[in-house]
């Protein structure tokens, strides 16, 4: 019995002698593997953020009202993006710094026994960096809802890039036709003028005929002033086109949009000036 008892003193003294050496270079390539994840993640995260938020940025300026869907809708989602992509970038420096630690405590020596203070360390650092892990996780799925979401919303808007040198070339094409058409109008109005005056002279058009297409030449003849302002007003707004949108190789347009409010007067003001001459030249050719 006596030796029976010494024999399970000594089996329980070298159950609790027994140590366990780790390889530093091990240990701390193992992390490096997880810290590099972490990172190359956080980078395809910040590039969509990057991207999302240029985007919306450059819309927002472009915007009349932010506070009227859908853009309220985009700003607001977007205010979710920023708080994940934040707490993200948060986890992933926590796991950077986290990494930091462990090489400082491997690079001081080659191995690691079971029962030193630096593996109880590495242990709860270890524990620390899983906790990180598993948030970057959630949040990562949470900031991927979020940034499709933005797609979503973005696609069933009105709003859209399109190529600036396209649209200026478009507002340049318009502007010239119109001026072009102008002189038209005029070198045949004036014509007619002569003709009328000629037909006058040599008493082969009526009293009456005469006096109502010179009435309506004197209406077209008056408007002159007034189609030169608006003409003066679509050169500025031309100008006002090309300058906004002078750095850029995109533009926003659509619905509640600068350019588009600017591009929409342009035209409605090409249409008054067409309307009018059209009117007064109908009305000589009727009568």
């Amino acid at each position: 019995m006596k030796y029976k008892n010494v024999f399970l003193f000594t089996f329980l003294f070298l159950l609790s002698s027994c140590v366990i050496y780790y390889n530093s270079n091990d240990i701390r390539n193992d992390f490096k593997v997880i810290k590099n994840k972490a990172v190359f993640n956080f980078s395809n995260i910040e590039n969509d953020y990057n991207n999302k938020s240029n985007i919306i940025e450059e819309l927002s300026d472009n915007v009349i009202d932010v506070n009227i869907n859908p853009i309220n809708s985009i700003l607001s989602e977007k205010t979710i993006l920023d708080k994940n992509f934040i707490d993200i970038k948060s986890s992933k420096d926590k796991v950077v710094s986290l990494y930091m630690r462990i090489e400082r405590i491997t690079r001081e020596k080659e191995k690691i026994k079971s029962d030193d203070k630096s593996w109880d360390a590495l242990k709860n650092i270890k524990k620390e960096m899983k906790t990180e892990i598993d948030k970057i996780n959630v949040m990562s799925e949470n900031y991927s809802i979020s940034s499709n979401k933005i797609i979503e919303l973005l696609n069933n808007s009105s709003f859209n890039q399109i190529d600036r040198a396209e649209f200026i070339n478009t507002i340049n094409k318009n502007y010239n036709s119109l001026v072009e058409s102008l002189s038209v109008m005029e070198k045949n109005t004036n014509n007619y003028n002569y003709k009328l005056e000629q037909a006058k002279k040599n008493n082969s058009i009526n009293d009456s005929i005469y006096v109502s297409k010179s009435n309506i030449l004197s209406e077209i003849f008056g408007l002159k002033d007034s189609i030169n302002v608006r003409t003066d007003k679509l050169s500025t707004l031309k100008d006002s086109l090309n300058n906004q949108t002078e750095n850029l190789s995109k533009i926003w347009i659509g619905d509640n949009t600068k350019l588009n409010k600017m591009y929409s007067d342009f035209k409605n003001i090409i249409q008054l000036i067409n309307n009018d001459y059209n009117r007064l030249i109908s009305q000589i050719n009727v009568n």
